[in-house]
């Protein structure tokens, strides 16, 4: 009698896709001071969903509704609140969800430590080196915890379901607004790719075959054609409709912008 009593008082009703926008007016109407708490609970009773899938679906939508909210404290992003979300993610092998928990703070990575995570583990052909390096954040933390997976990954060059290496990835990533004003981090953090034995032979198997110098030639990235060029790239690497980077060099030959120009003097030398 005491437990269904209990269970009245505090009800945990199962929380579908159909019940977010109920949960997010909710959130909206709550005070921004127990916003955080709020969040907590609802995401305490998503965990015990049975599919994995859902479970992460529910938890972005509603973190990243928040996110979306001008509150000047949202205090569930602290570590404290989210290393909670973290151990429960681990303790019911949801790996989707810890690395989205890892793309909302680097802290994350030591709670996946503390439990002794493989970093290794693999979700949707996806390492974690994969998601952190499409991760939003450029801050400092972020980048170091970057280059804490790329120094420890067992094979750097694992691909993802479309054919693309952690690098593929990274380079696509630094032509995104958030990494052009930080030109300095966006060359620290290819350099130490390369330094753990990022292949710079590597192809995008399931698109259209390029390989990393393909990728920073037709973007005219003069600094990174200039280290790849140094560490050994091929000019002549043929992707799948037979193009090598000194063929996507030719469109600067009258090129007036200076960085073109250079790609394509080096790429001809």
């Amino acid at each position: 009698m005491s437990q269904n009593t209990e269970n009245r008082e505090h009800p945990s009703p199962r929380i579908t896709l159909g019940d977010l926008g109920l949960l997010k007016n909710h959130l909206n109407r709550c005070a921004p001071e127990k916003q955080d708490k709020l969040l907590l609970d609802m995401l305490k009773q998503i965990f015990g969903q049975n599919s994995k899938d859902l479970t992460l679906e529910l938890a972005k939508e509603l973190i990243e509704h928040v996110r979306g909210v001008p509150k000047n404290n949202l205090a569930f992003l602290n570590y404290e609140y989210l290393a909670e979300f973290m151990d429960k993610a681990i303790e019911d092998d949801n790996v989707p969800l810890m690395e989205y928990l890892l793309s909302l703070s680097a802290s994350m990575m030591r709670v996946l430590g503390q439990n002794g995570f493989n970093m290794n583990q693999r979700v949707h052909q996806h390492t974690t080196l994969h998601f952190a390096l499409a991760s939003p954040y450029t801050d400092d933390e972020s980048v170091q915890l970057i280059k804490y997976l790329a120094s420890r990954i067992h094979d750097i060059n694992q691909t993802d379901e479309h054919g693309y290496t952690p690098l593929h990835i990274w380079l696509h990533e630094t032509q995104e607004d958030r990494w052009r004003e930080k030109q300095d981090v966006v060359w620290e953090i290819t350099t130490h790719l390369l330094d753990n034995h990022a292949s710079l032979a590597a192809t995008a198997k399931e698109e259209n075959g390029d390989t990393p110098l393909h990728f920073v030639v037709q973007s005219a990235s003069l600094p990174l054609v200039e280290l790849f060029l140094t560490r050994g790239a091929d000019k002549n690497a043929r992707n799948k409709d037979g193009k090598t980077p000194r063929d996507y060099a030719q469109r600067f030959k009258d090129s007036a912008d200076d960085d073109e120009k250079r790609v394509y003097t080096l790429m001809m030398m």
